[in-house]
């Protein structure tokens, strides 16, 4: 009797929550497991304490550690599938390839006279699904640098190494290279986590270059110690995101999202974009109030609403295209497509940079491994991929991405002391002039170029920084060579800045990308002392017993001028495009500030790789993996205050759908004992 008793209290409890109108609909949680849908009525009409646009390494992550709070409800809107239909080749880590495919977007830039894809994964997981899995950090200086850029950032949103230090460290998952003394790798234990949610380690097959790679450095002078506890330059073969219990790759769907399958406040849309903020433009700052979106081209467009918190994760194309198409961004480029401004940001889609690279190839001799054998002999490729799911991984070339890294400084690029002055100097003079060359108009982003441009001049003169990227590939897959090695020379800290602007007021059109790739002289110069400095690599010992001939530039490709012909003929991404709504003060023509919220809004945040406000010593998946772990931390200890969520009318909203879920438990809880 007294059981029964409390079933009835309970019932009536649930009546009352159902007509009481103070309920705080954050505090909402339904007991079920989390929802991965392409059903849009998952999300249409209905209210979330935080909307997170962009499933990839950032939104999964934040989607992730949100969730964790029971009492809030997080949404995720993807525009890409599940990518269940190409997993074998998003698992096997050499096999992914997805440029011009469903799981691309599509993106192209326009830059040395050519235009110059960008890919970027449309697809749960986002990059991290089709990237090459290198796991790197950057510099301790240059995070120190991003940090002197904000001296107005509060203690808590410190983007110092110490400040963002412990949250790479809380991102990883690491084990040891079985194979340390074939690749000449040593660990520093400390320097890395071992109970975060990606699996970082090494492939356990190794090439024969990439055992050469180290030692080979070694023998240029660089250092080859564990570069990941802030001292990132030297020469090394660099962890990569795969499980080593089967050599899969491991990325933001399977660390992040896969373990909070059991969330019953998660809920992740697909195949669903995002094609504006909506926002209430009475309160002052205007107040992100949901997401619009769509699942094809000029489709229905469906709204969900948000309690606390907007948060775009959509990447360094996408954040910045969906703030304009919102009224964010420009005025003058907003309101040109009939767009009203809601806040004139200047900054938003300018500053980008990316990591510009040139390929140089070798042929190798006939007997050595390399991977154009997977190219040229399909039984072979067949043999290599059974080894691998049988978890041969020693064996197997299939679970070998690339992994060999040196990171060169401006000093040991010219190996001139006085040169090396004088050209820091002559960067330092040339600064107004670069700036308006720039094409900068405006001036707050003259003084947020002036000031970024400054920074990383200093890096280079004062630090050992790497100037330029060297990376060792398996392959380089000449026509009628049979073996091939390639290598890329990458520029770190460009001094080139270009755009992403708004095209159409049609969503689904790409917006314009100006990436202005090798813009300065300096950029030139340094690129051009990287391509020599390579050739040095393979002409030393034991790379050098590897090389038989060089296949491209090609031997006769000496003098400054015919290699910057061949550059600009074959210069392209490095697939590290950042810094399109940067972390800056408002009148450096920033977009968010340190808090990462997005200057003259309210409820509204940007947390990717496109906040980043100065060039990296580094593959961004790793950092931006620790942005999102410690804006997640941020957002929870300071969230937006609650809004009261416009559900519209015969929509069910979260906040009755958990108090009808509470009446109809209580009701079967008192049938079940009286029946």
């Amino acid at each position: 009797m007294v059981f029964l008793s409390t079933c009835k209290t309970a019932v009536l409890a649930a009546f009352f929550l159902l007509s009481n109108n103070n309920v705080n609909a954050s505090a909402v949680h339904i007991n079920k497991r989390s929802t991965i849908s392409t059903n849009p009525s998952d999300l249409d009409g209905k209210a979330f304490d935080f909307v997170i646009v962009g499933g990839g390494a950032a939104g999964l992550t934040l989607a992730a550690r949100l969730s964790e709070q029971e009492n809030k409800k997080v949404a995720v809107i993807e525009a890409g599938d599940d990518g269940e239909a190409v997993m074998e080749r998003i698992l096997v880590p050499i096999r992914v390839a997805v440029p011009n495919s469903p799981n691309d977007w599509g993106y192209y830039a326009n830059s040395l006279g050519r235009t110059l894809h960008q890919p970027r994964g449309k697809v749960l997981g986002g990059s991290t699904a089709v990237n090459a899995l290198y796991m790197v950090r950057a510099s301790a200086e240059e995070h120190d640098s991003w940090a002197a850029l904000l001296p107005d950032a509060p203690a808590d949103a410190d983007w110092s190494w110490n400040g963002l230090y412990p949250y790479m460290q809380k991102s990883e998952n690491f084990t040891a290279p079985v194979n340390a003394a074939a690749i000449s790798a040593t660990v520093n234990a400390s320097a890395h986590g071992t109970s975060g949610p990606v699996h970082v380690s090494f492939p356990q097959f190794v090439y024969p270059a990439t055992q050469a790679w180290t030692p080979t450095l070694a023998a240029m002078g660089l250092k080859t110690d564990d570069p990941q506890g802030g001292q990132g330059w030297g020469g090394y073969i660099t962890p990569n995101s795969i499980n080593p219990d089967d050599g899969t790759r491991s990325y933001a769907k399977t660390a992040y999202l896969d373990p909070a399958s059991g969330r019953g406040n998660l809920v992740v849309l697909l195949q669903s974009q995002a094609t504006k903020v909506t926002f209430d433009t009475s309160s002052n700052p205007p107040r992100a109030t949901g997401i619009d979106f769509q699942q094809s081209q000029g489709g229905q467009t469906y709204h969900v609403e948000v309690i606390s918190e907007v948060i775009l994760s959509a990447g360094v194309f996408g954040t910045p295209h969906l703030l304009q198409l919102s009224g964010v961004g420009p005025k003058a480029l907003i309101e040109s497509f009939g767009i009203s401004s809601v806040v004139d940001l200047p900054g938003v889609g300018e500053h980008f940079q990316d990591h510009v690279l040139v390929p140089l190839t070798w042929s190798a001799p006939n007997d050595t491994v390399t991977g154009d054998m997977l190219i040229q002999n399909t039984t072979f490729a067949a043999e290599q991929l059974q080894l691998f799911h049988d978890g041969q991984l020693s064996q197997s070339l299939m679970g070998a991405p690339n992994n060999g890294i040196g990171y060169v400084s401006l000093k040991r690029l010219f190996n001139n002391d006085t040169f090396t002055t004088t050209f820091i100097q002559q960067m330092k003079e040339n600064m107004t002039a670069v700036i308006t060359n720039q094409g900068f108009t405006d001036e707050t982003l003259r003084k947020g170029y002036e000031a970024t441009y400054t920074a990383e001049v200093n890096t280079l003169e004062t630090t050992e920084i790497g100037a330029v990227e060297l990376l060792l590939g398996s392959f380089g897959s000449w026509n009628g060579v049979n073996r091939t090695i390639s290598m890329q020379v990458a520029i770190q800290h460009p001094m080139s800045r270009g755009s992403v602007k708004l095209n159409s007021t049609d969503p689904f059109v790409p917006p314009v990308i100006t990436a202005n790739y090798l813009n300065t002289d300096s950029d030139w110069a340094i690129m051009r002392a990287g391509v020599r400095y390579l050739r040095q690599v393979v002409a030393t010992e034991p790379m050098k017993s590897l090389i038989v001939e060089e296949l491209s530039p090609g031997a006769a490709v000496q003098s400054d001028a015919d290699i910057d012909g061949w550059m600009y003929l074959n210069a392209a991404t490095q697939y590290h495009p950042s810094s399109t709504s940067s972390m800056l003060p408002l009148d450096h023509g920033g977009v968010v500030d340190p808090t990462l919220k997005v200057y003259g809004t309210t409820g509204l945040r940007v947390v990717d790789a496109s906040i980043v406000p100065i060039g990296l010593c580094a593959h961004l998946m790793g950092p931006t993996y620790a942005i999102a772990e410690k804006a997640s931390d941020m957002i929870k200890a300071n969230p937006t205050a609650n809004r009261t969520p416009n559900v519209r009318s015969g929509a069910e909203s979260i906040r009755f759908s958990w108090m009808l879920s509470a009446v109809l438990a209580a009701v079967m809880a008192v049938l079940a004992v009286e029946l």
